[in-house]
């Protein structure tokens, strides 16, 4: 992730902390840290998105005629078909969580530390500015579940699961597709067992971050009108799957582990 440097410098955002040491016999308390060399990439922002094509979900295929086997496969199904019933537009996401640079924009970058801990008042005021040319917004519930439809899709016919497979890790226990406390089978040897890792970590095919921070999205059936979505580095996975659903209570507070699911039109303007 960093290269080792013998230059003490202070942590700033965008910065990975990689060790912590004590000099001058104990007085004091220094942070080696440097910026992720990826971080001067000349990737573009769009490059990290990925389209969520509902328009290419059908209730006739192989994949969603699946008959649930618990509650929570019957919602997501559910919600699924309800996306394809109002012909929920096409959509476009971020493959990876979001992080910050230096002067605090967020920006999309591997090998960062996500932008987490924040408030949804926080949020509302920087999302338009990431992508204004796309409308980059908050993602509301409708089009989470229309993106597990799509992953479930993906996982079968692309990655390669059974159906049975795709519709119970999304579903149920998740902790194949991202970063849980109980994700690493030898979780004694994982240096990251209850910490969160970089962004664009746990990859499966195109998407990242699956799990690792909770999401937060819109959702005019919570009385904030907010909620978060799946599960993260502390959580067990068959507490928080990809489908798990909590209301948020506060829109000023700024919520532990979780960081904002970030839309955007497929057209610029």
């Amino acid at each position: 992730m960093c290269k080792e440097e013998k230059t003490i410098i202070k942590a700033k955002p965008g910065m990975m902390i990689k060790e912590v040491k004590i000099i001058n016999e104990g007085d004091a308390i220094e942070y080696y840290s440097v910026p992720d060399v990826r971080f001067y990439a000349n990737n573009k922002i769009e490059d990290y998105l990925k389209l969520i094509e509902v328009s290419s979900l059908s209730k006739r295929d192989k994949v969603f005629r699946y008959s649930p086997k618990t509650v929570d496969e019957k919602l997501v199904k559910k919600n699924i078909f309800k996306a394809i019933d109002m012909k929920l537009k096409d959509f476009m996401i971020f493959r990876i969580d979001p992080s910050m640079d230096y002067n605090r924009n967020i920006i999309y970058k591997e090998g960062m530390e996500p932008v987490v801990g924040m408030s949804v008042e926080w949020w509302y005021k920087r999302i338009s500015n990431i992508l204004p040319e796309r409308n980059s917004r908050l993602g509301d519930i409708k089009q989470y579940y229309a993106y597990l439809g799509y992953l479930i899709n993906y996982l079968v016919k692309v990655i390669g699961y059974d159906v049975d497979r795709a519709w119970d890790e999304v579903c149920n226990k998740s902790k194949n597709l991202g970063h849980y406390y109980d994700s690493d089978i030898d979780c004694l040897k994982d240096p990251y067992l209850g910490k969160m890792r970089p962004t664009g970590s746990n990859k499966i095919g195109e998407f990242a971050d699956l799990a690792n921070t909770v999401k937060i999205v819109k959702n005019n059936s919570s009385e904030t009108g907010f909620s978060i979505v799946g599960g993260c580095y502390n959580d067990m996975s068959n507490w928080a799957p990809l489908s798990f659903v909590r209301n948020i209570n506060s829109i000023k507070l700024g919520i532990e582990d979780a960081t904002a699911w970030v839309v955007c039109d497929v057209n610029k303007k």
